[in-house]
């Protein structure tokens, strides 16, 4: 259908149906209007350039007016004559704008980076921490930012705008810097934006259990062991290894000799840590045993995912009977006050917390102090 093209006749334009139609203007061959099904107008030009045909879209109606768009037209025909090939000029313009794009040292990019190699060697609690800090801080800040733009100013103001939250703004900054860190090492960024911001201060997370908690502790979980057998057993496992949370939930029957007391505890090294367990502890095993009917495979039933949600749920339930207010994972460094009061020596303490380093356990190196110093005032009484 021809006719010509001008806003008042776009928009008196019947309607499509279900098919697209064809308007070529009466007065400029080859320029016309495509009209969808949907309601839309496209202008597009076909002609011939060099010999060879082509139809290009120009935009659409009304973002694009009829004027705009004629005068597309004669710069495409004129630039025909003097033996420019537009379209492929725009072909190659777009290529070369899409290059340039990829070359970007996105943010987005460095995070893949990162969950290709460091990411892969953390525990899956820690990789579920990194990606909620990702999803929930860092993207909404810095998604779709070239990363050589990204200055430590904007870190530190992010950084700032979680004050209220110390550990969570500081853990959230030394994951910045990791992510950073090796297009610093290639010399892709000169320097690494997240370093040299100074971290809030943090008061110390550990909680120990006094000795009226620990028997309302003690109360509250035998109460409980009816109903949630298993998860109870769980909770006295972490109480008497100080394992983590998930070193406990993911234990294997074959790591495990009950005859020689000792848990074979996978690590992230080529060999585990050989831990040695007290008869409280071996009791329990014991008893699960009996309970399950399992010497082989998984120690506790469920997927990991469904242990941890019946962890948390049974110790949120003890929790409130015994009238506390402690985290789980405070059962660990609870295990590691009771040993250094007792004057295990530290080598022996880092080693049954399975830290890699000495120096995670110089966390508690105050209550060896305090335990020393009982025992000099002992000496004068």
């Amino acid at each position: 259908m021809k006719l010509r093209i001008s806003r008042s006749a776009l928009n008196t334009l019947p309607t499509p149906g279900n098919e697209r139609r064809f308007h070529w203007d009466t007065k400029t061959p080859g320029f016309g209007v495509c009209q969808h099904p949907s309601g839309k107008v496209t202008f597009l030009y076909q002609g011939r350039i060099n010999g060879r045909e082509f139809k290009k879209k120009l935009g659409e109606y009304p973002a694009l007016t009829p004027e705009r768009a004629r005068e597309i037209v004669d710069e495409i025909k004129a630039n025909g004559v003097l033996g420019r090939d537009v379209i492929a000029d725009n072909r190659k313009k777009a290529e070369a704008e899409a290059t340039a794009k990829a070359a970007i040292l996105t943010i987005e990019k460095l995070i893949d980076q990162f969950k290709a190699t460091r990411f892969v060697t953390k525990r899956p609690s820690s990789q579920a921490e990194d990606l909620r800090r990702i999803e929930k801080t860092i993207l909404p800040a810095l998604a779709g930012r070239d990363a050589m733009t990204i200055t430590r100013i904007e870190l530190d103001l992010l950084h700032k705008s979680m004050k209220n939250r110390p550990y969570e703004a500081n853990r959230t900054l030394a994951l910045l810097h990791t992510i950073f860190a090796p297009a610093t090492l290639d010399g892709l960024i000169r320097v690494n934006p997240a370093a040299g911001i100074q971290r809030f201060p943090e008061s110390k997370r550990e909680r120990y259990l006094t000795d009226d908690e620990a028997a309302r502790v003690a109360d509250a979980i035998d109460f409980h062991h009816t109903d949630y057998s298993e998860t109870v057993s769980a909770i006295r496992l972490l109480m008497l290894t100080g394992s983590r949370r998930n070193e406990v939930l993911a234990a294997k029957w074959e790591d495990i000799d009950l005859a020689k007391s000792v848990w074979s505890r996978p690590t992230r090294k080529t060999t585990p840590d050989r831990v040695p367990l007290n008869e409280a502890a071996v009791a329990v095993l014991r008893d699960l045993q009996h309970l399950t009917g399992r010497s082989a495979g998984d120690v506790f039933s469920l997927t990991l995912e469904g242990r941890i949600t019946a962890l948390k749920r049974v110790w949120r339930s003890i929790r409130r009977q015994a009238r506390l207010s402690m985290r789980l994972h405070d059962l660990r460094h609870n295990f590691a006050s009771i040993l250094a009061s007792r004057k295990v020596p530290i080598l022996v303490l880092s080693k049954l917390l399975g830290h890699a380093s000495i120096a995670t356990t110089q966390r508690y190196a105050h209550l060896f102090d305090e335990a020393l110093r009982e025992g000099v005032e002992k000496a004068v009484r």
